[in-house]
């Protein structure tokens, strides 16, 4: 490799590494920006994602005053970290009203490839295009990966994580979210 080219990839890297540390740095986004409503067919409620086995199904959001959303895909390394302490979650909160959702940005191979490998015990769903634009109406709109949206029973944003979260971090925001809730009562 020629000096130019090592100083062209130093180069990159840098600045690579710098957005995705300011990214991982800024935590919770407090606000989601405007959208485009018109990019959605009805209201989250009644959007369709596809589950294993080609079903489409709504996302199970109404029955709980919190749903924990989470954008992942099998070929991300931060996103699988994640799924243990998702699962732990789900099993801790489920009875609770909190809701726990996984939406993988992959094909369905890919995702029946993965869970004979790491079993994930909540409702997941998947997609491609549709998962980004979801992403990018919750306010992620470079896809960064992992990112987890907190909504109440109607899908109405109330915080997200851009990054990997941690079991202390994603319990914090939980209980965040359920005091937010609890205010617009």
């Amino acid at each position: 490799m020629s000096k130019a080219q090592l100083a062209m990839v130093i180069g990159v890297s840098l600045i690579l590494g710098f957005f995705f540390g300011e990214i991982k740095r800024s935590g919770i986004i407090e606000k989601a920006p405007n959208f485009d409503e018109s990019l959605y067919s009805g209201s989250l409620i009644k959007q369709k994602f596809r589950t294993i086995g080609m079903i489409e199904s709504v996302l199970p959001l109404q029955n709980n005053v919190v749903n924990v959303i989470n954008f992942w895909a099998t070929w991300c390394p931060p996103c699988r970290k994640e799924i243990p302490i998702f699962n732990k979650k789900f099993v801790e909160e489920s009875t609770k009203g909190i809701g726990i959702i996984g939406i993988a940005l992959d094909e369905e191979d890919q995702i029946k490839d993965f869970l004979t490998i790491q079993p994930v015990d909540y409702p997941h769903f998947f997609g491609q295009q549709d998962v980004s634009n979801l992403m990018g109406h919750y306010g992620n709109s470079m896809g960064v990966l992992p990112f987890t949206v907190f909504t109440d029973s109607n899908g109405n944003f109330l915080s997200s994580i851009v990054g990997e979260v941690s079991y202390e971090r994603l319990s914090e925001a939980v209980l965040d979210a359920k005091k937010l809730t609890e205010k617009s009562q």
